[in-house]
């Protein structure tokens, strides 16, 4: 549903759309589901969407210049080769945008080929950090889960090993190769909103940027030297 409701316009043609497909959920619970998001709708247009539409545009338009400027889709293509993905048979990644209207947290989050990724349309905000630390961020656990060489060569059973793992390439490559790609030089901030995190991609960076920058695709060495680490 979450992957669907991108594509429709209104919640009306979404709503019968989704009750055409064959699902787990029950008719009934899916219809008492689409009558609470109509009564939420109203309420959340107007205190947030009707104010800030035309804001999230702006940046959504600015976005889409630094993509071009630094041809972006190489960079994603880039990262595809490191873990030896096709990306056509990817099919199309879709980064839907959302507006943050108060406080400085961006969070972003992924199902599959869409990322969600919010904006802070009512303050000044690093949109290169935003292409790299968020969006690419997002784009690169895409490429991970569909790695042929992740699934055959990372197979860690400790949940908190194989989630620092996850994190911590998705970080290196995006906070830390891609800005650095963006603006010619690495960020002295945090990486990530986790310590752990954030200790690592730093750890597993000077390789990863060798990788990437050599257009060599993650292989048993780099493997190696990186379970070490955890």
């Amino acid at each position: 549903m979450y992957i669907e409701s991108v594509k429709y316009n209104t919640l009306e043609e979404f709503e019968n759309n989704i009750l055409k497909y064959p699902t787990s959920i029950k008719k009934n619970s899916l219809k008492k589901y689409f009558i609470y998001l109509k009564k939420i709708l109203p309420i959340y247009e107007k205190l947030i969407w009707n104010k800030d539409y035309k804001k999230l545009v702006y940046k959504k338009n600015e976005i889409t210049k630094l993509m071009k400027k630094y041809n972006y889709n190489d960079i994603i293509k880039s990262v595809a080769l490191f873990y030896d993905v096709d990306i056509k048979k990817i099919g199309i990644i879709d980064v839907a945008l959302y507006p943050i209207s108060y406080g400085n947290n961006v969070n972003a989050y992924r199902i599959k080929n869409l990322e969600t990724i919010g904006v802070l349309v009512n303050k000044k905000q690093n949109l290169r950090w935003l292409l790299s630390a968020t969006i690419l961020h997002e784009i690169s656990h895409t490429f991970y889960f569909n790695s042929k060489i992740v699934k055959r060569d990372f197979n860690i059973k400790n949940k908190k090993k194989k989630l620092l793992l996850i994190e911590g390439f998705a970080t290196s490559i995006g906070a830390g190769w891609g800005y650095k790609k963006l603006t010619g030089k690495l960020s002295n901030s945090k990486w990530y909103n986790n310590k752990q995190y954030d200790k690592f991609a730093k750890t597993i960076f000077i390789d990863v940027e060798y990788y990437l920058n050599k257009n060599r695709k993650l292989d048993k060495n780099l493997i190696k030297r990186v379970k070490s680490l955890l």
